[in-house]
């Protein structure tokens, strides 16, 4: 008896929630998705025969299909597809900066009833803005160079314009802001180690600072043009650790920071000072502090931030490991002389295996 009455509550579970005809069709075929663009500049002018590239995903069609259209002189631009659960699009045109965005494709609120029926989603309609390129300027930009934080715990100086800790860590000569990485020791049953919660800023000259600015996610081009400068500036910054599914992020992908440094009197008493953006504060495995872009105006009191990413001035990552490795030998080569062939392979092979000072201080105690 509880045998019969078991079967009978099953058949009767799959009978509800099996798929019917219209759904099946669904989930393998797709429903039919309009996507409309209305497509204007950073003054509300519409941007005629701007190109847009329209995809409808479906996880059953490989690859994506993508549709190419242009807009009309009313900036609008309309696509139809068999879409699965969202659309992708980007827009471009010479003399502005790409758009790039993403719609979740949703069942019509008035009629839901009959969505399996008619296999149609609700139209996505959507206004962009695409920014013109204005007066794009060299300077110091950095993308996606990693620092690793020499120590925790205790405030280091950084230079922007380099992009690098000040001696004895690193190369930098101006001591643009000090930053401590605050760590807490965490304990777990097969290994330990020191995470980094969060991050303080403190800058050395009462009228330096950061402010916190909406970033614009959907264009190419993040940041304003500009820095306003009579906005107040934050001379002391702390950041906290998010929740780790957001890839550890201490700022959200939706601000960015712009900062005022240097600031002192020029000649005849004028206000002097230097300006730039950080954009994407992360942590990368607690071991690197590597914001996505970091951009520097060499300009004195020039508050443009429009960077032209094919003129920077700051050296590659690859050319800054080569001159630290550089480096290194320079100062290897001369231990050696100093303190000889033997001494030195003995400083070398303790300093390999994690002893503490420096490999002088090894190859004297080794000496000894």
């Amino acid at each position: 008896m509880r045998t019969f009455v078991a079967c009978l509550s099953l058949s009767v579970a799959v009978s509800l929630y099996a798929e019917t005809p219209y759904e099946r069709n669904e989930r393998y075929q797709g429903a039919q998705a309009t996507l409309q663009l209305t497509v204007r500049d950073d003054r509300g002018e519409p941007v005629e025969d701007a190109r847009v590239e329209a995809s409808f995903w479906n996880p059953f069609q490989n690859p994506t299909r993508v549709q190419i259209g242009h807009t009309d002189d009313a900036g609008t631009v309309s696509f139809t597809g068999e879409g699965y659960s969202d659309t992708h699009y980007y827009v471009g045109k010479d003399g502005y900066y790409g758009s790039r965005g993403r719609a979740v494709l949703e069942k019509p609120d008035k009629d839901p009833v009959h969505f399996w029926e008619r296999l149609r989603w609700e139209p996505v309609i959507r206004d962009v803005t695409l920014k013109k390129i204005r007066h794009p300027i060299s300077g110091f930009l950095h993308h996606n160079i990693p620092l690793t934080p020499p120590c925790l715990n205790q405030p280091i100086g950084l230079d922007f314009e380099r992009w690098d800790w000040l001696p004895p860590y690193g190369m930098g000569k101006h001591e643009d802001v000090k930053i401590t990485f605050e760590a807490q020791r965490v304990v777990q049953p097969n290994f330990s180690k020191d995470l980094v919660i969060a991050i303080h800023f403190a800058f050395p000259n009462p009228n330096d600072g950061m402010q916190i600015c909406p970033a614009d996610t959907f264009s190419t081009f993040v940041p304003t043009y500009h820095v306003d400068a009579q906005k107040p500036f934050m001379n002391t910054v702390s950041f906290y650790r998010q929740k780790p599914s957001e890839q550890y992020q201490f700022l959200a992908h939706t601000s960015y920071l712009a900062f005022r440094v240097r600031s002192q009197k020029g000649d005849a008493g004028m206000f002097v000072a230097h300006y730039g953006f950080i954009y994407q504060l992360l942590d990368i495995s607690d071991q690197e502090f590597c914001p996505t872009i970091v951009f520097f105006n060499p300009t004195p009191n020039d508050t443009n931030i429009e960077y032209d990413p094919k003129r920077s001035l700051a050296k590659s990552y690859a050319d800054r490991r080569w001159e630290a490795t550089q480096k290194r030998l320079e100062e290897e080569r001369k231990m050696l002389e100093e303190i000889g062939v033997e001494n030195f392979i003995r400083a070398i092979r303790a300093k390999r295996s994690g002893a503490s000072g420096t490999p002088k201080q090894e190859a004297k105690g080794a000496a000894e």
